[in-house]
């Protein structure tokens, strides 16, 4: 929800998303991989316009770092091209593109799992 003050008023968006159906070892229907023995607790999708977007949360085994390695070196592979990484506290962020669509890793540690929350945006 977006609120904003517009004129002697205020004038507020909402944003409705539906639920998806997890599927097992990818970020859906875009095809981004999870790593091996990976759980996805939620997916989401969003459309704005002809923006379509796909969140995924999962929790996979590993520590950050290792979950970055596994990212940096399959995606480049898939077509994936990195646009930035950066360290983040408790874990690592990452940007990729592949033609119109961008996909952001967020990678934080979970006790001896790393969380990791894609979101894909087809443009």
């Amino acid at each position: 929800m977006q609120v904003q003050a517009h004129g002697g008023g205020t004038q507020g968006e909402i944003g409705i998303s539906r639920p998806a159906l997890a599927q097992t070892g990818s970020a859906g229907s875009l095809g981004l991989p999870l790593p091996a023995g990976s759980r996805t607790v939620l997916t989401m999708e969003n459309a704005d316009g002809r923006r379509h977007a796909r969140n995924v949360l999962a929790v996979a085994p590993g520590n950050p770092g290792a979950v970055r390695a596994y990212y940096q070196h399959l995606l480049p592979v898939q077509g994936w091209a990195l646009q930035w990484a950066r360290r983040v506290t408790g874990g690592d962020a990452l940007m990729y593109q592949q033609g119109a669509r961008t996909a952001e890793i967020s990678i934080t540690r979970n006790g001896i799992r790393s969380n990791v929350f894609l979101t894909v945006v087809a443009h």
